[in-house]
């Protein structure tokens, strides 16, 4: 991954959708290999906005705070308790680190590399990034969002030339 700590106005996606991008102010380093981008106030509620439209497990909802944060709360689609919140806090010139474990690349690197993320759990199981709530479900377990739960990210571990399968959509990996 190249350092983009030092750079301004790049632009950014969810890993996987090709069709919207976003404009970051700088990016301060990156998560399990995906961008953590600096953003403005109306660029962090478009991203939040594509997520609910592009997710098809979870939403999430956004609520500021007196002092300018953003309190971020994730939750499966089909209702329940909250999965997790974060707090996102401006700096001085009111810009967010999107620091909250979104996939998120630079649109002209590898657009389709490693989406859906392929998860393997303890048991053995493998699943994409939509599905592995389904096999939790099966399973009898609570859902897990990121690495946790049980489950671990497969891209780092697996050969380039290996293939993996999604047990519920086959995608490929």
């Amino acid at each position: 991954m190249t350092d983009r700590s030092a750079t301004t106005a790049q632009r950014f996606r969810f890993a996987g959708d090709d069709l919207v991008t976003f404009e970051a102010h700088g990016f301060a380093g990156d998560w399990n290999g995906a961008l953590v981008p600096i953003v403005d106030a109306a660029t962090l509620r478009a991203v939040l906005a594509r997520l609910n439209e592009h997710d098809t497990e979870r939403r999430v909802a956004a609520a500021a705070t007196r002092d300018g944060a953003v309190q971020v709360t994730e939750f499966w689609r089909d209702g329940g308790e909250p999965i997790g919140t974060v707090v996102l806090t401006p700096d001085q010139a009111g810009l967010y680190i999107l620091d909250c474990g979104l996939t998120l690349s630079d649109p002209e690197e590898d657009p389709d590399e490693d989406y859906p993320v392929l998860w393997a759990d303890e048991q053995g199981h493998i699943a994409c990034t939509e599905h592995r709530g389904r096999i939790d479900d099966r399973e009898g377990r609570p859902r897990t969002v990121g690495e946790g739960g049980g489950w671990l990210s497969v891209a780092p571990i697996i050969a380039a030339d290996t293939t993996i399968d999604c047990e519920i959509c086959s995608y490929t990996r």
